[in-house]
């Protein structure tokens, strides 16, 4: 550890050496981290653990971890802001007054967080995102049809976070139309799921895609979009 110089003040001279000091013995400490082959019986929060080998279903690799009062999170990997960005190239058709899962064929962009079984986003590690979607809606019916979204983490719905929209009917032969989206934070551990669901009041309202079309010339339209970022710990 290197002193402050020698015509440094007297009071600083101390504070330095003292934060120098703390640093070094930090980081005497976890250079002497116990290098462990199975979880703590009692694990501490704040306190960083190396693990030798990956202990499912929590420590999912070889590393560095933090356990926190949300599960443990890894240090050593996470070499990128955890995220990912979903959409859907294919109209969708249901019953009315059913519940269905939102789905996704495409995957944009993806780093930690990925789709599974074409409606579940799915993260690698624990933490706070922000889950983002807009959704093409359209309605062939003559009279004004509502739709419901909701979350369902891991399979259960999520208290509180049924929004509800209506969809214009048709008129002078064409057919309504609505996007509609908004955010939510949820908080997740590793290997965690969130879904978005919906219903309709009518079968004649659809979740649609669209091909490029001309005069003017537009592109494509995605049923449905969806993407997620981690906020923090």
């Amino acid at each position: 550890m290197e002193q402050p110089p020698i015509n440094t003040d007297n009071q600083l001279k101390e504070y330095l050496f003292r934060q120098l000091l703390t640093l070094e013995n930090r980081s005497l400490q976890l250079g002497n981290l116990e290098i462990l082959t199975a979880l703590p019986t009692k694990p501490s929060i704040g306190k960083v653990y190396y693990f030798a080998n990956a202990i499912l279903p929590s420590i999912t690799y070889e590393g560095a971890w933090v356990y926190t009062s949300y599960g443990w999170t890894s240090l050593s990997s996470m070499s990128s802001t955890p995220y990912g960005a979903f959409e859907d190239t294919v109209s969708h058709t249901v019953t009315a007054n059913t519940a269905n899962a939102m789905t996704f064929n495409t995957t944009d962009y993806s780093s930690n967080v990925s789709m599974v079984s074409g409606s579940m986003i799915t993260v690698a590690y624990s933490g706070l995102y922000n889950l983002q979607f807009s959704t093409q809606f359209q309605n062939t019916d003559t009279a004004l049809q509502d739709v419901s979204i909701w979350l369902r983490i891991n399979g259960t719905d999520v208290a509180g976070s049924t929004g509800y929209i209506s969809v214009p009917n048709s008129h002078g032969g064409i057919a309504g139309h609505s996007i509609n989206g908004w955010n939510f934070f949820v908080r997740l551990t590793a290997g965690q799921y969130v879904e978005i669901w919906w219903a309709t009041t009518h079968a004649d309202v659809t979740i649609q895609a669209y091909a490029a079309v001309t005069s003017p010339t537009r592109p494509s339209t995605a049923s449905n979009v969806a993407t997620m970022t981690y906020v923090g710990n």
